[in-house]
């Protein structure tokens, strides 16, 4: 497993977003899989920055685990408040016009939808929010 420690700022989701890439890049995955994976990272990352600490500084540690079993698990552990993504059942229905639509939970919809697990857990007065998706 590596890991890298970044300030939970908008202006360094590029940089999260590149060592994500090198990460997962350097096991020559098909491109359409690593462009799910950052997708996924980058929606999570976005709603933790935005809303985690809305009400000051914080700090995001990243983690990347590639197993003997063709997993690629990506870790995001923050201490920003408490909040599980998974919690509740999020349905959307397609013909509802989006002007009636609630807001939020699309973006947690299609993370569910793109990776092939998706985990979350407090420990230590930490959010941890684990993405598993398998390659072959």
């Amino acid at each position: 497993m590596i890991k890298r420690q970044f300030k939970a700022e908008l202006s360094q989701l590029p940089m999260m977003q590149k060592w994500i890439h090198e990460c997962v890049y350097s096991l020559d995955v098909d491109k359409h899989l690593l462009n799910k994976i950052e997708l996924a990272c980058e929606e999570a990352l976005v709603n933790i920055i935005s809303y985690a600490y809305k009400d000051g500084d914080g700090s995001i540690e990243l983690q990347v685990n590639i197993n003997n079993k063709n997993r690629i698990e990506i870790t995001i552990i923050d201490q920003g408040k408490f909040f599980n993504p998974l919690l509740g059942d999020i349905t959307i229905d397609p013909n509802t016009p989006i002007e009636e639509r609630e807001i939020g939970g699309l973006g947690i919809l299609m993370i569910r939808k793109v990776m092939d697990e998706v985990h979350y857990k407090r420990a230590d007065e930490s959010n941890v929010l684990k993405l598993v998706k398998k390659y072959y």
